[in-house]
């Protein structure tokens, strides 16, 4: 298995990211990239913050059809969200409802995160 995945992410790979890291080095004086960022700092730029503030999706969240802060069904879901999940069911509903696990660079605050009353199945 260590051996397919060396396969399939490096050798498989490793023309286009040769190729990818020529060019980004064009545009980029490498010197001064390493001097104003580091490593994590690029990586958090390019694939978003690691570290998820539900507490913070929770307060930008934007309700619809009926729904709002103190309607049952959203406190019983961000109850469930924040304090039953543990992060990898967190991070399972952010990539169901996004397609990414990560929150962008400015965080969770940064999403336009919706829930919405499904007015046709809706009982109340």
């Amino acid at each position: 298995m260590r051996l397919r995945i060396q396969y399939e992410f490096k050798v498989q790979c490793e023309k286009q990211i040769i190729a990818f890291k020529k060019g980004f080095e064009r545009l980029v004086d490498k010197p001064v990239l390493h001097s104003i960022l580091t490593p994590y700092d690029l990586e958090r730029l390019i694939c978003g913050q690691r570290t998820l503030d539900f507490k913070e999706l929770k307060q930008y969240c934007i309700y619809a059809n009926g729904l709002h802060p103190q309607h049952q069904l959203v406190k019983w879901f961000w109850e469930i969200v924040l304090d039953e999940w543990d992060d990898e069911k967190r991070r399972a509903l952010l990539a169901f409802s996004t397609g990414s696990d990560r929150a962008p660079v400015n965080g969770l605050k940064g999403m336009k995160f919706y829930l919405i009353k499904d007015l046709e199945n809706a009982s109340d």
